[in-house]
């Protein structure tokens, strides 16, 4: 598998909007030492849900890049409290994966990402994205392969499900499904305000998401603080001070924990970007939009993208919004 294609990898992917026209693009992103083969369908009057969009790669850039530092971070707590006991060792091993919801996946190029991340995720559209790329792609790319033709150390599982945001009883299902795997720890959506008549039931359904996504998550901090707290107990009897401490370390995490949404969008049509924005804000949604910074974003694509393929001009009109 590695040999096949091997020209495209070396020039990286390209931007969207010089590939909309082929049937199917093989997406390598080296810093995950891993590439995807994505089905597309561009004929004239399907759905625009069917081709990869900008929006989508800069999210995964701003994804990668997010995750990595988080990592980093992560890995120096970890080196703090490196005691482990057999008991720690077993929780550990129960610990369950973060839950993504990708809301409009199109051609799913962000969920088969996040599962390459070690997230589990509920991959989500409407027909007929969903079933003429969205099920083919997952199928032909779970789990991600990597380019040495192996499955990456820590993908995660992917959930497919047709959700249409407009209707109740599908968002019902996404919530119940999300529920059920523990909550929402994150929210993505790519490309997804273009029309007028849809704003407000995507922002519904991204503030619900939020919403039970975060109640769920403090729900079991609370639970885990306490199963900690008696673990803390065991190991003081077994005087194993140094991880007690750390443990100590780690209360009032319940409160802190908040499901995260992004928002990746164009700005082509500036009226509509600001309309949902403000309506974002309004008190019937409550959500908190909070644009990623520029330098942020270039970097993100620099790393992950290279900037000697893609210019700026590629993608200007490219934002994520934190809400």
């Amino acid at each position: 598998m590695k040999a096949e294609g091997a020209g495209e990898e070396e020039e990286g992917p390209r931007p969207a909007s010089d590939t909309k026209n082929e049937d199917e693009l093989l997406y390598a992103i080296p810093s995950l030492d891993t590439r995807f083969r994505l089905k597309q369908v561009s004929a004239v009057g399907t759905s625009t849900g069917t081709t990869l969009w900008l929006s989508s790669q800069v999210l995964v850039c701003y994804l990668i890049e997010t995750e990595r530092k988080q990592r980093r971070r992560r890995g120096a707590a970890a080196a703090a409290a490196a005691v482990a006991t057999a008991t720690a060792a077993a929780g550990a091993a129960n610990t369950r994966r973060p839950l993504a919801v990708d809301l409009g996946a199109g051609v799913g190029l962000t969920s088969l990402v996040l599962a390459a991340l070690g997230f589990d995720v509920i991959t989500t559209d409407i027909d007929p994205p969903y079933s003429s790329v969205l099920l083919p792609n997952i199928a032909a790319n779970s789990p991600p392969p990597s380019r040495s033709g192996g499955a990456t150390r820590c993908g995660g599982q992917i959930i497919t499900l047709l959700v249409d945001w407009t209707v109740a009883s599908d968002v019902d299902a996404l919530l119940a499904e999300a529920d059920a795997r523990g909550g929402a720890d994150l929210v993505v959506t790519a490309d997804t305000l273009y029309s007028p008549s849809i704003v407000d039931s995507l922002l519904a359904c991204l503030a619900q998401l939020k919403r039970r996504g975060t109640q769920r998550q403090q729900q079991l901090d609370v639970q885990q603080e306490e199963e900690d707290e008696e673990e803390q107990k065991q190991r003081r009897k077994l005087e194993v001070k140094a991880k007690a401490k750390a443990g100590r370390g780690n209360k009032g995490t319940a409160k802190d924990r908040r499901t995260m949404i992004l928002v990746a969008l164009e700005r082509r049509d500036p009226s509509l970007i600001e309309m949902s924005l403000a309506r974002a804000r309004s008190s019937e949604h409550r959500l908190e939009p909070d644009r990623v910074p520029q330098r942020v974003l270039n970097k993100a694509v620099d790393d992950h993208l290279g900037s000697c393929h893609w210019s700026r001009d590629d993608w200007d009109d490219v934002e994520v919004w934190h809400m």
